[in-house]
């Protein structure tokens, strides 16, 4: 009589359940108070009725926060060559969080694109600043809507080959690195003068760009950009992904 009675108990709490499920009727946890979520695929009269304590699913939804708060954090790139000389500044830049996110597992033996190195100056303003920049609102290039151009050109950092076009695949000169890493430390607010009257003139002067004079003077008064040898600058020589890098590093340590 006992197990009849038992049994009848517990048939009752299982329809009464379905019946509370299908009215959206909460059903407290016996262990805790807190509301049973419904999820799952287990079915009682074709209706889906398993459940799982809220406490639970709220510590599953932390942990899923966690995770992607570390995700979050983990700027920090990796390669996948450099030259020996170069590890050592390269091991800077990669504690600095400036190499940026398009060189991971990259060779960085290899030149350096007008697009790579938008990203890389990019990274210098930020590092500089301590701010971060949209990559809008002004998209004026028709071979490129690279977001980080995008950032580097609205901050006035970098400008196209032509109005309408940015080469983003065209190797950097030495020249326009220069100017464009002026241009991201000018943007950070420090002051990137210089007297072109009282510096030691490159052999190969003459062969500047007038639009970059002030930069490669400035950016090699300061050390940051040396020569290639025989008192020449190599305006319009190319660079590494890790020379690149170096410069990045060494305008940090500058200012």
């Amino acid at each position: 009589m006992k197990k009849i009675i038992f049994v009848s108990i517990v048939l009752i709490i299982v329809l009464a359940c379905v019946a509370f499920a299908e009215q959206g009727i909460v059903i407290k946890s016996p262990r805790t108070g807190n509301a049973i979520n419904q999820i799952g695929s287990d079915r009682v009269n074709n209706t889906p009725i398993k459940v799982v304590d809220t406490d639970i699913e709220l510590d599953e939804k932390k942990e899923t926060k966690t995770q992607e708060e570390v995700t979050e954090t983990q700027t920090k790139v990796s390669w996948s060559n450099a030259s020996k000389w170069a590890v050592e500044e390269l091991n800077k830049a990669k504690e600095m969080e400036i190499i940026p996110s398009i060189f991971e597992g990259e060779d960085l033996t290899t030149n350096i694109t007008r697009r790579e190195f938008a990203h890389v100056a990019v990274k210098l303003w930020e590092k500089l600043s301590g701010q971060t920049m949209a990559a809008g609102p002004a998209d004026p290039f028709t071979d490129t809507h690279d977001p980080e151009v995008l950032k580097a050109y609205n901050l006035e950092i970098t400008k196209g080959t032509s109005d309408t076009t940015f080469s983003p695949d065209d190797l950097i000169t030495r020249e326009q690195m220069a100017t464009m890493m002026t241009r991201a430390i000018s943007k950070a607010g420090i002051d990137t003068s210089v007297d072109l009257e009282n510096v030691e003139r490159f052999a190969d002067d003459s062969a500047f760009g007038k639009w970059y004079v002030d930069s490669i003077y400035f950016m090699s008064q300061k050390g940051i950009i040396k020569g290639i040898g025989d008192n020449k600058f190599g305006n319009s020589g190319n660079a590494s992904k890790e020379a690149a890098l170096l410069i990045a590093v060494r305008s940090v340590e500058a200012f």
